[in-house]
């Protein structure tokens, strides 16, 4: 059961991604993630990242 946290995360993910222009493909090899399916499951909120993740994502959309 997906949680409205890790929904609402997805959306603000999708809305970074878009405005920075990053493709599911291109966040992936940020990451260091063989597929795009983590990515697709952080948008709908199957699944969130782990710590390491969020850090690198802070990181990436120079969030403080």
């Amino acid at each position: 059961m997906v949680n409205q946290r890790k929904r609402d995360f997805g959306k603000r993910l999708a809305a970074l991604m878009e405005a920075g222009g990053v493709s599911d493909k291109e966040l992936a090899d940020y990451l260091g993630l063989t597929t795009t399916k983590q990515i697709g499951n952080y948008l709908t909120g199957e699944q969130g990242p782990t710590f390491d993740g969020l850090m690198e994502l802070q990181i990436l959309f120079g969030i403080d």
